[in-house]
């Protein structure tokens, strides 16, 4: 279980704190700190800043990539990084070719 870093209270060991009930609620919070590995569309469009209609032509192009969560589409992270580092690299190339 992935509790994120947490400092023990004094005279308690870590592990106890973890493991003691009254001390759940306030582990529990870190779960919901992490970053989401999945974007909903809007979310990806926003994080690219274009907008939606832009973000589906990308994933009907395969040039973004997404991955089906039962009947929904979701954009990986990832996904969206290797999009932006490609668009770079292209940008570099053109550039060097001018």
């Amino acid at each position: 279980m992935f509790v994120g870093v947490h400092h023990a209270s004094p005279g308690v060991s870590p592990i106890h704190e973890i493991h003691d009930p009254r001390a759940l609620s306030s582990n529990m919070e870190t779960h919901f700190d992490l970053p989401p590995l999945l974007l909903r569309i809007p979310d990806a469009a926003r994080l690219l800043g274009v907008g939606r209609s832009l973000t589906y032509q990308l994933i009907a192009e395969g040039e973004l990539e997404v991955v089906r969560v039962g009947s929904v589409m979701r954009v990986p992270v990832t996904a969206v990084e290797d999009f932006v580092e490609r668009q770079r690299t292209l940008t570099q190339t053109v550039r060097v070719d001018r």
